[in-house]
């Protein structure tokens, strides 16, 4: 157990440390915790289509090209190795930050391309350390992992421009690609035979992608317009800018317009809703943020009833076996690799008997806790959520799991329940709800 937990410390401390680093330079508009975990946890689930890729391929890089002459290992790292494992990063961020409403300025462009950059570098030291040692990451802490860094910041700069360009610089985000696999592949080929020459990339890679960093906060369109109008939650008096949809403390929608006064961002004085101007200090208030309340929809939590949540339990089952039977697929894999042909067969079944409830388990209880929902539940917009409408944390969804550890009794219950409750929702205080936007009707 502590030799694992070495690894893991080993293989995910320069990543983490690297994204601490560079995620504090985004001072001006930081991005929520929750949505960079996420970014970080895609980022190391994207080496697995690359890993997927290259046993189609029939090679595994880890050793495969030191056993090449230079010429077809320089092939391979050009057009396959940087090609794949860069568009699998930038698939991490394009299909998940860049299409959630808090990348909105060119700076997210920079940040989550560097997040997702570093969680598959540190998934990738995770496969260097088991197969070579800890000594590995001597080498790849301070190379390799800043290096996947420096790589993802190229295009990573681009999907900002791209955005702040109403979407109309593709050609821009397609070149950065093909430079990123490039710079990619050729520090893999520097590394193998010119190893002094790869020192250039963290030196002069990482002081660019800092002063990108520091320049792309200073150049932020919200730099100079600070003064974010601010109102009270009706739940928990936590204060969140206009442009919150929920309460960033418990999730509770925020307070229609009309129905509270704007806090001056610059010093905390009450303000009519329709106010331009702060009446105790003068300051300008950001008129189109507070334009921005005023719409003529709301979200609305209703309880989630038997049929769709029996259908997102039944997609959520698939979702989660598909994900056992890839666990299982490369892990024999690893082991015909390994120790030859025969060696899966001599594992004990009782480890897969105990790794099906824990995929299951890590399954929900993680996608709970960071999202308030599933995969299943997600594709028919049911979120879980606690009674007065906040958000589920860890613990709560752990429980939650192990409450439905016999479903059919869960579902049973909210098809004959008034409230719409199972099992695990009573006993842990949560209901399953269904978010829709609803034109806001006028009193």
């Amino acid at each position: 157990m502590a030799a694992a937990l070495t690894l893991l410390l080993a293989a995910f401390a320069p990543g983490l440390f690297l994204v601490w680093f560079f995620v504090r330079l985004d001072k001006t508009r930081p991005e929520p915790l929750r949505l960079l975990v996420g970014t970080f946890a895609l980022g190391c689930l994207s080496t697995l289509p690359a890993g997927l890729l290259y046993e189609f391929l029939g090679f595994d890089v880890l050793w495969f090209a030191e056993e090449l002459p230079f010429l077809p290992s320089f092939l391979l790292m050009m057009f396959v190795v940087g090609p794949v494992e860069e568009l699998c990063k930038f698939g991490a961020v394009r299909l998940g930050a860049y299409r959630s409403l808090y990348f909105d300025e060119p700076l997210d462009g920079l940040v989550y391309a560097s997040v997702a950059s570093l969680g598959f570098a540190s998934l990738e030291n995770l496969y260097y350390v088991i197969e070579y040692g800890l000594e590995v990451m001597l080498v790849r802490a301070p190379l390799s992992t800043l290096g996947h860094l420096v790589f993802g910041s190229i295009w990573g700069y681009a999907l900002g421009q791209h955005y702040a360009s109403g979407r109309q610089r593709g050609w821009l985000l397609v070149g950065s690609l093909a430079l990123a696999a490039a710079v990619h592949g050729t520090f893999n080929v520097l590394l193998s035979y010119f190893p002094l020459m790869t020192l250039a990339y963290p030196l002069v890679g990482g002081v660019l992608v800092y002063r990108a960093f520091r320049k792309g906060d200073a150049a932020s369109p919200y730099s100079s317009r600070r003064n974010y109008p601010l109102v009270h939650c009706n739940r928990c008096d936590q204060t969140l800018t206009i442009t919150q949809e929920r309460c960033p403390n418990c999730g509770a929608l925020r307070p229609l317009a009309g129905s509270t006064a704007l806090l001056c961002g610059s010093c905390g004085n009450s303000n009519p809703f329709d106010a331009s101007f702060c009446t105790a200090c003068g300051d300008e208030l950001m008129l189109e943020y507070a334009a921005s309340a005023q719409e003529d929809t709301e979200l609305v939590d209703e309880p989630a009833g038997f049929w769709v949540r029996f259908l997102a339990f039944l997609i959520d089952g698939i979702t989660a076996a598909g994900l056992y039977l890839f666990i299982l697929f490369n892990y024999g894999i690893f082991l015909g690799l390994q120790f030859g042909d025969g060696a899966f067969d001599s594992v004990e079944p009782s480890l897969f008997v105990s790794l099906t409830p824990l995929v299951f388990l890590i399954y929900h209880t993680a996608l709970v806790a960071i999202w308030g929902t599933t995969a299943g539940k997600r594709l028919f917009r049911l979120y879980v959520v606690r009674k007065d409408g906040s958000r589920v944390g860890p613990g709560r969804a752990l429980a939650r799991f192990l409450a439905s550890v016999v479903p059919g009794i869960g579902l049973l219950m909210v098809a004959f329940r008034q409230d719409k409750q199972g099992l695990e929702d009573l006993v842990c205080n949560t209901m399953v709800v269904r978010r829709s936007r609803r034109p806001v009707v006028a009193s």
